[in-house]
C-alpha cells in the first residue's frame, strides 16, 4: 500500500511539471536575441529598453520583443534625376549601410519597422538628384568618383540624424 502511494505522488509531481513546463511554454518569458540583432522591448506599446545578443527575460502579456538586424545591409534602388544640361540620368544605387545597435529603441520610437521605406529610399532619391544637378552629362562620367563622394558625404550626414550608419555607396 505504502508503495502505491509513492508512484501517485510521483505521478502527481510528474504532471504538475508538465503543466509547469506547458505553461511556461505557452506564456515565454524567455528570449533570444542572435549575434547581428538587436531587441526593442516594448512595455504595453511604448519602448521599455534594448537588449543586445544573449538570452533575456520578458515579462509575458505585458512586453512584446521587436528584433531588428544592425549587421551590415544592403539597399539597392533604382534612382531616376536630371543632370545640369538638362539630362536625364538614371542609376542604380547600392547602398551599404547599418543600424546603430544602442540607438534601435530610438529609431523604432520615431520611425519604426519601415524605415528603408520611409527613410533610406526618399533619402538615396534625394541625394542623388541634388548631387546629379551638380553635373553635366559628360561630368557624371568623367568625374563619377566626385559625384560618388558628394551623395556618399550627404547621405552619411542626413541618415545619421536618423540612426543609421552609411558604410558604402
Amino acid at each position: 500500500m505504502e508503495q502505491n502511494t509513492k508512484y501517485k505522488k510521483f505521478i502527481i509531481w510528474g504532471i504538475g511539471a508538465l503543466v509547469a513546463l506547458i505553461v511556461l511554454l505557452i506564456i515565454n518569458p524567455l528570449f533570444i536575441v542572435d549575434a547581428g540583432e538587436s531587441a526593442v522591448i516594448l512595455k504595453l506599446g511604448a519602448v521599455n529598453r534594448v537588449e543586445v545578443e544573449g538570452m533575456h527575460w520578458r515579462i509575458p502579456f505585458v512586453e512584446s520583443v521587436k528584433k531588428l538586424n544592425v549587421q551590415t545591409q544592403v539597399e539597392t534602388i533604382q534612382a531616376a534625376s536630371a543632370s545640369k544640361d538638362l539630362q536625364t540620368v538614371s542609376a542604380e544605387i547600392a547602398l551599404n549601410y547599418s543600424l546603430q545597435s544602442e540607438k534601435v529603441g530610438e529609431l523604432w520610437q520615431t520611425v519604426g519597422s519601415e524605415y528603408k521605406v520611409r527613410i533610406i529610399d526618399p533619402a538615396i532619391q534625394d541625394e542623388v538628384k541634388a548631387a546629379t544637378a551638380l553635373f553635366t552629362a559628360e561630368e557624371l562620367i568623367t568625374k563619377r568618383h566626385d559625384v560618388r563622394e558628394k551623395i556618399l558625404l550627404s547621405l552619411r550626414d542626413r541618415l545619421s540624424k536618423n540612426f543609421i550608419n552609411v558604410e558604402n555607396l
